[in-house]
């Protein structure tokens, strides 16, 4: 189910891919289509990140969802906005799933490892070739799709599991999430379309 629900993001990045420009706003809505289907379809929401008033506030369903989906839709933009470097994006996606796949493991979340492992060794895979010869490229699809998926899995294995910490988590996918808000940040205060492209990156 998850994988279906990445589709509407990864069509909107396979088109980027062909040259035909779509909107920010267009992927950003596509990237919150994703995050309804997947929540919907999987049961699947935030209800801790291990700050107690903020989870007061998700144990309120409406609010937990509404935050679940703007994470899920954020994501794959931040991983997205790195994807500039070889191997940076790839590698980065692939310690995030090794240490999921852990985090899984140790749990004895067996459902999940049988989706990690696989997709940890295609990333493997990909990033040595992606940083040997610079012949084959994540793209638009790559980096939405495959970062969504590790979204929605680390959505699954927290509200599965509650002695996984949210801040291992966040730990894992942090250099993205600090690069995105930066970004942010830095366009808002210069006055600059949040949405519009620069070279100002942390890579």
């Amino acid at each position: 189910n998850i994988c279906l629900a990445s589709l509407p993001l990864a069509l909107a990045g396979l088109i980027e891919d062909f040259g035909q420009k779509t909107p920010p706003t267009l992927r950003l809505l596509c990237g919150l289509l994703a995050a309804i289907i997947a929540t919907i379809s999987n049961g699947i929401w935030l209800t801790k990140i291990d700050v107690p008033l903020f989870d007061a506030l998700l144990a309120y369903q409406p609010f937990a969802l509404c935050f679940t989906l703007l994470l899920s839709a954020a994501l794959p933009h931040a991983f997205n906005l790195i994807d500039g470097l070889d191997g940076l994006c790839s590698g980065l996606m692939a310690v995030a799933i090794l240490g999921l796949h852990y985090l899984a493991t140790i749990n004895g979340f067996d459902n999940f490892q049988q989706i990690s492992f696989p997709l940890f060794g295609c990333l493997l895979g990909f990033c040595v070739i992606n940083m040997l010869t610079g012949r084959i490229f994540l793209g638009d699809t790559g980096a939405y799709g495959i970062s969504f998926l590790i979204g929605c899995l680390a959505i699954w294995l927290l509200k599965d599991y509650n002695n996984v910490s949210a801040w291992t988590v966040l730990t894992l996918v942090g250099y993205p999430t600090i690069d995105l808000l930066i970004t942010v940040f830095r366009r808002l205060i210069g006055i600059k379309p949040i949405f519009g492209p620069d070279n100002l990156h942390l890579h």
